[in-house]
C-alpha cells in the first residue's frame, strides 16, 4: 500500500474504493469488495514545505473550505519558525482537496492565471 495518504484517503476520494477495507479483506484471506462507495472525483494532496506553500493553503482554506477534506500540522505553522525539510517526516504538514474536475482544481490552485501568462 502506498504512503502519504494514497491508500487511506486519495484512492477513496478519487475513485470511491475503500482501499483500506480491501487491504484488510485481502489480509484476512477474503475476497475484496470492489464496489465503489462514492462517485469519482478529482483528489489532490499538497505538502507544505515553506511559508509560500502555507500561504497557498491559507488561500484555499479561506476561499474553498468546502473542498478542503483534511489538513494536518498547519494550525501551528509560523513563517518565523523555519527548518530545512529533508524528508517526509520533516514537512510542516499537508492538506487534501477534492473537487469535481481537474479544471476546477487548477482554478482553485491559481494555475489558470499562470497558464494565461505563459
Amino acid at each position: 500500500m502506498g504512503g502519504d495518504c494514497i491508500g487511506s484517503h486519495l484512492v477513496w476520494l478519487a475513485n470511491g474504493y475503500d482501499f483500506l477495507k480491501m487491504t484488510v479483506q485481502c489480509a484476512l484471506g477474503e475476497e475484496p469488495d470492489l464496489t465503489p462507495e462514492r462517485p469519482k472525483r478529482t483528489a489532490y494532496i499538497r505538502f507544505v514545505y515553506d511559508a509560500e506553500d502555507y500561504a497557498v493553503y491559507c488561500g484555499i482554506r479561506d476561499h474553498y473550505a468546502g473542498n478542503l477534506v483534511e489538513s494536518f500540522g498547519l494550525d501551528s505553522f509560523s513563517s518565523e519558525r523555519t527548518r530545512e525539510v529533508v524528508d517526509s517526516a520533516s514537512r510542516y504538514g499537508y492538506y487534501i482537496l477534492t473537487c469535481e474536475t481537474y479544471d476546477e482544481l487548477e482554478r482553485m490552485m491559481g494555475r489558470e492565471e499562470l497558464d494565461e501568462d505563459e
